[in-house]
C-alpha cells in the first residue's frame, strides 16, 4: 500500500499541475503586454464594450454573428496627459464592410473610466497639426478617396469634415 502512495499521489498532482488555463478575453486583446500601463478593470472594462468573446482555441477574438475577427490593440498619448488612450481597430468584411476593420478609441475621462468613442469602418487614422483642448484632429483612412476628419468637442470626438485624396 505504501508504493501506491508514494508513486502514484505524485503523478496525479503533476498531472494536475500541467493543466492550463484557458486566457480571459481582456488577457487576449492585450497580449502584447499592456498591463504594465492599464489595470485589470480598465482593461475588464474595454474588452467587455467591443461585445467579442473568446475563440474556442483562446488565442483569438470573435464576433458571436461574424466570426473571427483579425484585431490590434495600441496604447497612444493623444492628449500628452501621460494617461494613455487606447486604439482597437478589430473586425472582418462582415462587421465592417469593404474596410475590414472598424476603429474605436477609448479615452479615459475624470470619472477615472475608459469611455468608448468612435466604433466605425477605418483601417487607420493619422493625428493631424490642428486641435482642441489638447486632442488632435484625426483623419481615418479606408477605402475610396475621401476620409473623414474628426475633432475632439471637449468630451467627445465629432465629426468635423471630409478630406479628399483626389479632388
Amino acid at each position: 500500500m505504501k508504493s501506491f502512495f508514494r508513486w502514484t499521489v505524485p503523478l496525479i498532482l503533476l498531472a494536475c499541475n500541467s493543466v492550463s488555463a484557458t486566457p480571459e478575453g481582456y488577457q487576449v486583446l492585450f497580449k502584447n503586454n499592456m498591463s504594465s500601463k492599464l489595470s485589470e478593470a480598465d482593461m475588464r472594462t474595454i474588452f467587455s464594450a467591443l461585445g467579442y468573446s473568446i475563440t474556442t482555441d483562446g488565442t483569438g477574438l470573435t464576433d458571436d454573428e461574424c466570426g473571427q475577427v483579425s484585431f490590434e490593440t495600441r496604447l497612444i498619448d493623444l492628449n500628452h496627459d501621460h494617461i494613455p488612450e487606447v486604439v482597437v481597430i478589430s473586425g472582418n468584411p462582415c462587421t465592417s464592410g469593404n474596410t475590414g476593420g472598424s476603429i474605436n478609441l477609448f479615452i479615459k475621462a475624470p470619472d477615472g473610466k475608459y469611455h468608448g468613442h468612435l466604433g466605425f469602418p477605418a483601417n487607420d487614422f493619422v493625428e493631424l497639426k490642428t486641435s482642441n483642448k489638447g486632442f488632435p484632429d484625426l483623419l481615418f483612412g479606408g477605402p475610396g478617396l475621401c476620409h473623414g476628419v474628426w475633432h475632439w468637442s471637449g468630451n467627445k470626438y465629432e465629426y468635423k469634415c471630409n478630406w479628399e485624396d483626389t479632388p
